[in-house]
């Protein structure tokens, strides 16, 4: 199952998490999972074992459809259920529901950064569902998956290297994203100016011909 459209298999999902689902948060969870393929992405669902208490959606932003469910709610969101219609690309919009209330979430799965999330609701004690089912789609795929307990926070605790760079991995491997700039976290500045320097870069690529449609100063119109 890759998305809310898909029906929910308890028997396939995937607990990412080191907490397990309560038989309460799984009836939370399946209800949430069956509510939010009927609202419009970016979809957030905050729900109780068979009752939607809120949701927040049509936003550009996870974050902000986070935010927006959870001051929508006229309900407590103590110990509640979360579904997301996609990925959390970072671990903020899960830190967001889980402030509001939320203790347990359910995901497709997919994002450059899953262990970061999962990491993150770990470390918040909130038990995670991956519906995505990794091994029935990539049954070729024999390696072991295994989750630091204690996320990041553990491993620089035990003093090992942390290492972020523009290098890594290489241009040649990279994969073009659109972000927005409420989705990035680092690096605005410099991006920015990229393609500023790419854009007024565009003129110095006209040939004569080209440069000779245009019309800088007079009118056109009194020609």
């Amino acid at each position: 199952m890759s998305g809310p459209g898909a029906e929910f298999e308890k028997e396939t999902a995937r607990v990412a998490t080191q907490t397990q689902p309560t038989p309460e948060q799984w009836a939370a969870l399946e209800f949430a999972w069956k509510v939010c393929k009927h609202v419009k992405s970016n979809a957030i669902v905050y729900a109780g074992a068979g009752q939607l208490l809120s949701a927040g959606a049509g936003q550009m932003s996870r974050v902000f459809s986070a935010e927006i469910g959870a001051k929508k709610s006229v309900l407590p969101l103590e110990n509640c259920a979360v579904a997301s219609d996609a990925f959390f690309p970072f671990p903020d919009g899960l830190e967001v529901v889980v402030k509001n209330g939320a203790t347990s979430v359910i995901q497709p799965g997919g994002s450059m950064r899953d262990a970061e999330v999962i990491a993150a609701a770990d470390e918040r004690g909130v038990a995670e569902l991956f519906v995505a089912d990794w091994r029935r789609a990539h049954p070729e795929d024999t390696r072991t998956f295994s989750l630091l307990a204690g996320g990041i926070k553990a491993w620089m605790a035990a003093g090992y290297p942390v290492v972020g760079s523009a290098d890594v991995p290489p241009d040649a491997e990279c994969i073009d994203y659109l972000f927005f700039v409420h989705d990035r976290h680092d690096g605005n500045k410099a991006a920015a100016r990229q393609y500023l320097a790419w854009e007024t870069g565009l003129l110095a690529q006209l040939d004569d011909e080209e440069r000779g449609a245009f019309r800088v100063g007079e009118s056109v119109a009194s020609k």
